[in-house]
């Protein structure tokens, strides 16, 4: 009975630990660096991060200054702040579920050719990499959203 005890706290001690890590700066800051780094494998474009605030206790990730290039190297996207809340229920189950998201700041250089054979749009390797998979089981690594805001979004989009 004392070795199920003994077990009991050695897992509460060590769930605590890892969540008062999780609230400090430096352990925020080598899981923005590594989720960037694999953003910018899966993208094959430079993507950056400014500052990075992870609030367990309101269920949120807050990103600053966010920038995406396209494939050509040119800047495509720039967020002033990023917010999701997070449900940390579906975390634990290895999904990513985005109950709210709003973005401040945005500024986009969308641009489509006019002609098709000139080439793709400089987003279309966004929507070919984050497009929803068709299967009958959720696909964990697929975010569900289920609010957004984002004011004032006008990108300029050329044709």
């Amino acid at each position: 009975m004392k070795a199920v005890g003994g077990i009991l706290a050695v897992v509460a001690i060590l769930l605590v630990a890892a969540v008062l890590l999780i609230d400090t700066d430096t352990v925020q800051n080598w899981l923005m660096q590594r989720a960037v780094a694999m953003l910018n494998e899966e993208l094959k474009t430079d993507v950056t991060v400014g500052h990075v605030s992870v609030s367990l206790a309101k269920r949120s990730v807050t990103l600053t200054d966010v920038e995406i290039d396209d494939r050509q190297g040119r800047r495509m996207l720039r967020v002033g702040q990023l917010s999701l809340g997070l449900d940390l229920a579906a975390l634990w189950r290895s999904e990513v579920v985005v109950t709210t998201a709003s973005a401040t700041g945005v500024k986009a250089q969308l641009c489509k050719p006019a002609s098709q054979a000139d080439s793709t749009a400089n987003y279309q390797f966004l929507v070919d990499t984050f497009k929803g998979r068709k299967s009958q089981h959720h696909d964990s690594t697929t975010p569900q959203l289920h609010d957004s805001s984002t004011p004032r979004l006008l990108p300029p989009y050329n044709v």
